[in-house]
């Protein structure tokens, strides 16, 4: 949201920022670790590669919003030339990786193919969204996926602190209820 509000003049109401500001509040409630010495060095790494992972989100999340609304690019048509550019990059490697990727194939083919259809899915409907509400929006409001991922985590991996994850969850799940307000 702020670098749409920077780069792009963006000005999301005040319902907006209210919300903006509770969805990047819940995430950290969510993040949040234990405290033991054991975990701070794993801690400061998490949270280092988390912020790159976000200033590269941030970075990709508007060149799509201009590609799709300065550049008027479909967005079925941006996706599809995005996954053949991916594919053509990514190829040389998946090469390299020769048995390893069959094996794998093998014994994850159902999650595989799970994920090759929900994470294209999931990014069509940003693209689409992005067409019909401003980034400084759409791409907070995207977040409710911290909240599934701080749930699974809890759920199915038996990761500790549920109490933590369902706080922050739900101040996330208001931050996106204010956004989808404002």
């Amino acid at each position: 949201m702020l670098a749409a509000v920077v780069l792009l003049g963006e000005r999301p109401g005040w319902l907006g920022l209210a919300g903006a500001f509770l969805v990047v509040a819940g995430v950290l409630v969510i993040g949040l670790g234990s405290r033991s010495a054991a975990d701070a060095r794993a801690r400061r790494a998490g949270v280092w590669y988390g912020l790159l992972t976000g200033v590269a989100i941030a970075a990709y999340t508007l060149w799509d919003d201009h590609a799709v609304n300065a550049l008027a690019v479909p967005p079925l048509t941006y996706f599809a030339a995005g996954s053949v550019l991916q594919s053509l990059l990514l190829a040389p490697a998946a090469m390299r990786a020769g048995g390893r990727i069959g094996a794998l194939w093998r014994s994850h083919w159902r999650e595989a193919v799970i994920v090759g259809v929900l994470s294209p899915v999931a990014y069509l409907l940003v693209l689409y969204a992005m067409r019909m509400a401003p980034i400084s929006l759409v791409a907070p409001a995207r977040e409710v996926s911290i909240v599934l991922g701080g749930l699974a985590a809890w759920l199915v991996l038996d990761e500790p602190h549920p109490v933590r994850r369902l706080a922050g969850s739900v101040v996330v799940l208001a931050g996106i209820a204010a956004i989808a307000a404002s």
